[in-house]
């Protein structure tokens, strides 16, 4: 038997005198995720509360750092593109030499997942695939490190690359990475990018 069976009588109970008044927005936008008492959904709450605050400097702290060495390894390239550009397969070169290795992929995706996973709520999930999901009060924290750690990379190659270096750098960069992370963390990627090529 499991938790949400032994506590079934008590959860229907709470169900059926639940006031969603405190949600009448989302009800508005779909009746059907108004979301239900479980013991389950509290305990998810109270470890996102009282556990998961006290770790996400850590998780924030690891993410940055694997972006810093992989930026370190990018800055690489951009101090010798004139050379690599001049040599045979030069775009091939570029490209391999611009892609993240599978471990670090792997670490960067999981523990963007695992954070975006408990910022999310039963109403916000429905809307992940779209650029303007509200992540509640962890994820936002630990993208605003990432977007500032992109910019400073950025302004790092910027200095090193002409405009259509640095659009070419930028472009396969972010097919890099995109996928690592929310939809609505790459429209902020394609903001800052923007942002960056302005009075080049």
């Amino acid at each position: 038997m499991t938790l949400e069976d032994e506590f079934y009588y008590l959860e229907d109970a709470i169900n059926n005198i639940y006031d969603n008044d405190s949600i009448e927005k989302e009800k508005h936008l779909n009746d059907e995720f108004i979301p239900k008492y479980s013991i389950f959904r509290m305990m998810c709450r109270i470890w996102g509360k009282y556990v998961m605050k006290r770790l996400l400097p850590a998780f924030s702290d690891q993410i940055k750092e694997m972006l810093s060495q992989y930026h370190s390894k990018l800055t690489s390239v951009a101090n010798d593109y004139e050379v690599i550009m001049n040599s045979k397969f030069a775009k091939t070169k570029i490209k391999s030499k611009c892609s993240v290795d599978h471990v670090t992929r792997d670490l960067l995706l999981q523990s963007v997942q695992m954070i975006v996973d408990i910022s999310l709520n039963e109403i916000s999930i429905n809307y992940i695939e779209t650029t303007t999901v509200q992540m509640g009060i962890y994820y936002p924290k630990v993208e605003t490190v990432i977007i500032q750690e992109i910019s400073d990379f950025f302004d790092t190659i910027k200095s090193k690359l002409n405009p259509v270096q640095f659009e070419n750098m930028s472009n396969i960069y972010f097919k890099e990475i995109r996928n690592i992370f929310p939809k609505t963390t790459q429209r902020k990627f394609r903001e800052l990018l923007t942002s960056k090529q302005v009075g080049y």
